[in-house]
């Protein structure tokens, strides 16, 4: 039978004193899931960021949802996923009915599932996960902010919003976890069949420019402190969470 290894790294971000780390993991040895994510920021308010953040909140939200009725739901696989996320995402509304206000606090992320030798995963937005095997590396999310990244420059942060954000007719359309329903239409969910040796690798969009330029032993084997040391100005929160895969 199959074990597994965790390692974990964030650092918060170097772009302003007053922004916390956005980003939160969580994971449970006992039953093998957890979730990487990363909150979508927040405006400044009188020039100062919002303390405490709603997105924090959020996260910690969400998480607490997912950790809680893991073993209350009877599903399993992707099914399984799908319905976590769902009850998740659901209780992000009550909070943003709470909170007020006109632009909802939320986060984007990767939850995953380990069973039976299989890694389920459903995921929005724009954090990334990789599986390396016999020194090879594949990407199997998908980044959904893509296309508003490349044509944000044509649409008010309100059509961004508003418009686009949750809205899967819309060419640029890309899912945010804030209670909306329609969030769902955009969660994405897969499986792998692992077998010992495999490295998971999942991070937030903050890590991107220094994943790709690292080589696959260094993912798989390095110390994440050492391996991610570096924090120029101007670099957003990053995090990661690693799982080898062991006997």
């Amino acid at each position: 039978m199959l074990s597994y290894k965790y390692e974990v790294f964030s650092h918060r971000n170097t772009k302003c004193a007053d922004k916390p780390n956005e980003d939160f993991v969580a994971y449970s040895k006992n039953y093998n899931f957890g979730m990487i994510l990363d909150g979508v920021s927040r405006d400044r308010e009188n020039g100062a960021y919002p303390n405490p953040s709603p997105v924090t909140q959020v996260n910690k939200i969400f998480s607490d949802a997912i950790m809680s009725i893991y073993t209350e739901i009877n599903t399993k696989g992707i099914q399984k996923i799908y319905d976590m996320i769902y009850v998740a995402n659901t209780e992000l509304k009550e909070f943003n009915c709470l909170l007020g206000h006109r632009f909802p606090a939320g986060t984007v992320g990767i939850v995953f599932d380990i069973q039976d030798n299989i890694f389920y995963y459903g995921y929005v937005g724009d954090c990334c996960a990789i599986i390396i095997r016999d020194n090879n590396r594949r990407t199997f999310t998908e980044c959904q902010t893509d296309m508003i990244a490349k044509y944000k420059r044509q649409y008010s942060s309100d059509e961004i919003r508003f418009k686009i954000c949750n809205h899967v007719n819309h060419p640029c359309g890309y899912g945010v976890w804030d209670g909306n329903e329609y969030a769902m239409d955009f969660v994405k969910c897969g499986s792998i069949r692992i077998k010992k040796g495999d490295v998971i690798f999942m991070y937030t969009d903050g890590l991107h420019s220094s994943v790709i330029k690292k080589n696959n032993i260094e993912l798989a084997e390095s110390p994440l402190n050492r391996l991610f040391c570096g924090c120029d100005e101007g670099m957003d929160d990053m995090s990661c969470i690693r799982i080898t895969v062991i006997e």
